[in-house]
């Protein structure tokens, strides 16, 4: 651990820390600093606004420091938050933004220019927002992004990973009278639901929803078979356009309704060969009493770690939380987790038949070359040729080294793979295959191609003559976050609707002289046309022709949106003593390929009782 004060100069220091942090919540450090040799550089120096370093090398910036005597020495008490925190609690966004944003498009704009770096290690639907940024600190919007997104975040140096649920699924067991104790667990039912409305796509100031909003969803629990209809407060967010996502977002309020925590001391037992030490925040394990008939896998929600100078750990409470009320994957894991344990207890071992081909000529080939490996902290292979070239293998990961170990470059570790010592005159793919839970990748010397799970016709490949896309896969988002193409098919259309017969007010005759147009000669605005179309385009294209041919005489011209004669989206002013035409092209904002806009067009003359004369000579949608 280190300090490092106002003008950069860092000091080397000796304390008891605890780190405190809470999955997407506050993350706090406090240490108490006592007089010593070490401690003594800089200790009476001390206070806010310096920076502290923990033993995984992250920064955080003190907030909070007092100072007291404890017999003749001083003794400094401190609290920092996360340096990152800091900035983005200290820094603002000034620029209004009113339109969808994916993920990466939203992070990136809320970290540009922070020094830190989004990166979205997860898939999450894009959003549509009101009002981001207009003065608002980073760390607002980021919360923000957070929740819509439903994204959760762990910090790395600089680097800030943004996954659907951080932490490992691991097979760490804390168990009552091993290494926990005061276990305690807490089900609060208050606001426990089974039924849930969610109402979207709708306009902001929309009333009456279940009536008017465009999507109307519901989610029935079915605990309700069980305990009955309890209604929780409808979903209204006219920015949810898509069922699957209402979908989610009700599922989500019901299974989280029911309030499920546990807390539990944890004695840590690293030294005697038991991976305690290695659990962190939003890991899942495995909690253990039978006093309690308590026997799942739980999450780390909340978590507390004193630790000594020396980086011992000293102290851990930890709280966590069950993923739902019904476990996900609960028989496989349960069949996993006791295979697994009988494996690792000695009661059963791998049949040697059943490894892959390559798996046992690596075997062979490890067995056969054990007399160049030193096993001193780890392994070291050493080449009998040269002693200066060896590769060294120990828990912190994998290094390699030209120099006789006097220096290594890490060629592996927990946070990756390091390509600066990745060597090759060609790659041969031959058929590699990337298989998730969902999807299928394929790579091999001739294309990349991607397949649906569910659907093998429906792909995506990407050949040197081009790129093939079958059944709709595919989807384009333009830049400005509206889906321009979805599922293949796309989101456009040219057309706008003008009525048949023209709604035209009193007071306005359709001529044919001069060249069929629509004439008034009232001083007060008439309606012309009215033109309705589908928002899959961001403008509209119109041109107008008009004649005012009497001296000192003005045509005037209005266009208003449909719903709202009053709100006025262009005007202007002319006095053409002939044939004249203006090109106009009006903005209708970010499209969202649903809606329907409509638009009036209106004139009038300057004087009453001289006629003008206007006509729509052409129009359409674009872009």
């Amino acid at each position: 651990m280190y300090v490092r004060d106002l003008y950069g100069e860092e000091y080397p220091i000796q304390c008891t820390s605890t780190w405190k942090g809470a999955l997407n919540g506050q993350i706090e450090l406090t240490a108490t600093i006592e007089w010593n040799e070490v401690n003594e550089t800089f200790i009476h120096d001390l206070a806010e606004m310096w920076v502290i370093a923990d033993h995984d090398d992250v920064e955080y910036k003190i907030i909070y420091c007092k100072k007291q005597g404890k017999g003749d020495k001083l003794t400094s008490s401190i609290r920092a938050i996360p340096l990152f925190i800091d900035v983005f609690n200290t820094q603002r966004i000034y620029d209004v933004y009113n339109q969808s944003f994916t993920a990466q498009a939203f992070f990136d704009l809320i970290f540009n220019g922070s020094g830190y770096n989004p990166i979205i290690v997860d898939s999450f639907y894009a959003q549509s927002w009101q009002g981001l940024g207009d003065g608002s600190t980073r760390l607002e919007p980021f919360k923000n992004g957070l929740n819509r997104y439903g994204a959760e975040f762990r910090l790395s140096g600089n680097n800030v990973y943004l996954e659907t649920q951080i932490g490992n699924d691991t097979q760490i067991q804390y168990r009552y009278k091993l290494n926990a104790s005061n276990i305690s667990q807490e089900i609060d039912a208050s606001e426990m639901y089974t039924y849930i409305r969610g109402y979207g796509d709708y306009e902001e100031g929309t009333e009456d929803l279940e009536h008017n909003a465009g999507l109307i969803r519901e989610y029935t629990s079915p605990l309700a078979n069980l305990i009955g209809i309890r209604e929780a407060p409808p979903i209204k967010d006219g920015r949810i356009t898509d069922v699957e996502t209402m979908d989610e977002a009700l599922k989500k309020v019901i299974d989280e309704s029911l309030k499920i925590s546990v807390q539990a001391n944890i004695h840590d037992l690293t030294k005697q060969g038991y991976p305690v030490g290695q659990a962190k925040l939003g890991d899942r394990v495995f909690l253990i009493d039978e006093r309690i008939n308590l026997d799942e896998e739980v999450r780390i929600v909340d978590m507390s770690v004193t630790k000594d100078w020396k980086g011992n750990i000293l102290d851990i409470n930890i709280t966590f939380g069950t993923q739902s009320l019904t476990k996900r994957y609960q028989s496989n894991l349960n069949s996993a987790a006791k295979s697994i344990r009988d494996i690792l207890e000695g009661r059963i071992k791998l049949p040697y038949n059943v490894l892959d081909q390559a798996v046992i000529n690596a075997t062979k080939a490890l067995q056969s070359a054990e007399t160049e490996l030193k096993f001193e902290n780890g392994i070291i292979a050493v080449d009998p040729n040269n002693p200066n070239h060896l590769v060294i293998y120990n828990s912190a990961g994998l290094g390699v080294s030209t120099d006789g170990g006097q220096t290594f470059e890490n060629a592996i570790t927990y946070l990756g793979v390091n390509t600066n010592l990745l060597t090759a005159g060609q790659i041969h793919t031959n058929n590699i295959q990337i298989i998730g839970d969902e999807n299928y990748f394929y790579w091999d010397g001739t294309s990349l191609m991607a397949i649906n799970p569910n659907d093998a016709q429906r792909y995506v490949e990407l050949k040197s003559s081009g790129l093939d896309i079958a059944k709709g896969a595919i989807n384009i988002e333009r830049e400005d976050g509206a889906v321009f193409v979805q599922n293949g098919t796309p989101n456009m259309d040219f057309n706008i609707d003008w009525g048949s017969p023209d709604y035209t007010g009193s007071g306005v005759v359709r001529t044919s002289d001069p060249s069929y147009y629509y004439r008034t000669h009232h001083a007060d605005y008439r309606f012309m046309t009215l033109g309705f179309f589908t928002h899959t385009s961001r403008y509209v294209k119109i041109r107008l022709g008009m004649v005012a041919p009497t001296e000192a005489t003005s045509i005037d011209v209005k266009i208003s949106e449909f719903g709202n004669p009053s709100g006025e989206i262009w005007s202007g002013s002319y006095m053409p003593r002939t044939y004249t035409t203006i090109d106009l092209t009006l903005d209708f904002g970010v499209p969202d390929m649903t809606s329907r806009k409509g638009i009036y067009i209106q004139f009038k003359s300057s004087h009453q009782d001289v006629d003008v004369f206007l006509r729509r000579q052409w129009s359409y949608k674009h872009l």
